[in-house]
């Protein structure tokens, strides 16, 4: 007997490490259990957009496997794994706990804002007497 707190925990945990059951070949998963698939040790390596691996999945094993056209790692370093090409922040943070600072897939798609007459230079003066970067 759990709280709910508990259930909560054990749920982020889930969706955090879990993988989508779309990448594992069909005799892996069954058709009517539409859920994802928790595969213990893939999930302790950190996502970088530039990893080159390939996961491969079977009915007996699973994989994280380097192209041989990748780079070669050397001893101590770390493995990267590739979560997905394009994933944005809400993708990554959603489906495996964490974000990425300045994360090239993030895009705000539109954002439009009304001020009255003279508030625009008004308040770009507050924000760079802020110290704020990067305000053109």
């Amino acid at each position: 007997s759990g709280s709910n707190e508990d259930g909560m925990w054990a749920r982020s945990c889930y969706l955090s490490r879990a993988f989508r059951h779309q990448s594992f070949p069909s005799e892996c998963v069954d058709a009517a259990w539409q859920s994802d698939i928790l595969v213990p040790v893939l999930d302790i390596f950190n996502h970088r957009h530039s990893a080159r691996v390939e996961l491969s999945f079977g009915t007996d094993f699973s994989a994280l496997v380097l192209p041989l056209d990748a780079e070669p790692y050397e001893a101590g370093d770390e493995v990267f794994n590739l979560y997905g090409a394009a994933l944005s922040n809400a993708d990554l943070l959603s489906h495996y706990g964490f974000a990425r600072i300045r994360n090239p897939h993030d895009a705000v798609q539109e954002v439009e804002f009304t001020l009255p007459r003279g508030e625009v230079e008004l308040r770009l003066g507050e924000l760079r007497a802020a110290a704020i970067p990067d305000l053109s």
